[in-house]
């Protein structure tokens, strides 16, 4: 059956009850796949996210925190929050609480980004600064390859909840670590 447009395709899907509308603010990073994921494992329908959020609402509060909080307590507190997030993620079913628990890692992976660029910048020798830059753009590329790889190999040999530990652990290590070079 052809469709005029796409208005009338999702009006059809609509209608069979084969598309949800989500009106919660989402995170496109990570959370939306999350959710879609984990709705496509269990036959659901398809999904409208209606109020995707980005990361800068976090980095738009960073100029106001960074005033009234030091760098490694906001560094500590996000990768808290990002790991546990992690954490709890194989124990939640239900859609909420997995926007919930998205939104909270996005906060936190958002509000990490900013801090630690700064704390690079000023940790790093005098004129080296570009160098460091590099080093840690060359490991983030390098991570968005393996990490995949890995927990995939992981999630096959395992299941998905040691897969989301692991993130979890790092995440919780970066956080004791934070936690430490704050005092």
């Amino acid at each position: 059956m052809p469709y005029t447009s796409l208005r009338d395709f999702m009006s059809r899907l609509e209608a069979a009850r084969r598309l949800t509308r989500v009106a919660a603010p989402v995170s496109p990073f990570l959370e939306m796949t999350e959710i879609q994921t984990r709705l496509l494992a269990e036959g659901g329908p398809a999904v409208l996210f209606e109020n995707v959020v980005h990361a800068g609402a976090a980095r738009l509060a960073m100029p106001v925190l960074v005033g009234k909080v030091r760098q490694w307590t906001v560094i500590f507190a996000a990768l808290l929050v990002s790991g546990t997030s992690y954490l709890l993620f194989p124990f939640v079913a239900q859609v909420p609480l997995l926007m919930a628990l998205s939104f909270f890692l996005g906060l936190g992976l958002g509000s990490a980004q900013p801090m630690i660029m700064s704390l690079l910048y000023e940790a790093s020798p005098p004129g080296r600064q570009g160098e460091a830059v590099g080093l840690r753009t060359s490991l983030l590329n390098g991570s968005h390859t393996l990490i995949p790889i890995l927990s995939g190999a992981l999630s096959a040999a395992a299941g998905m909840a040691p897969a989301f530990w692991l993130l979890a652990t790092f995440l919780l290590g970066g956080a004791w670590f934070a936690r430490r070079a704050g005092r």
